[in-house]
């Protein structure tokens, strides 16, 4: 199976621990904690305090994954530099109407 946008597939699958992982540490920086303290700003703390159960929150993390390595493999004849661009974006909107404006 030929690819032909190998580092946006990549980053695709990486996507949604990534950003997340980004996120967190850049609000605990900006509070002048140390990026690698515990806290409950992860997006699966949002979805729990949402009242989803561990299961629901994980999977609507899996299925959300798939849907951006889907986007990234149908999409990858616009070019990696685009698919890179787009999947970022859609991944920032997605993102950003699930997050509440203030932590649990």
């Amino acid at each position: 199976m030929p690819l032909q946008s190998v580092p946006a597939i990549a980053f695709s699958v990486l996507i949604v621990p990534l950003f997340d992982t980004l996120r967190v540490f850049t609000i605990r920086m900006a509070r002048g904690r140390s990026p690698f303290t515990a806290d409950r700003h992860h997006i699966h703390h949002y979805m729990l305090a949402l009242g989803l159960s561990h299961r629901q929150a994980t999977g609507i993390a899996v299925v959300s994954n798939i849907g951006f390595i889907l986007l990234a493999y149908n999409l990858q004849s616009i070019g990696t530099t685009a698919l890179l661009f787009l999947v970022g974006a859609w991944h920032w909107g997605h993102y950003r109407a699930l997050l509440p404006e203030t932590p649990p």
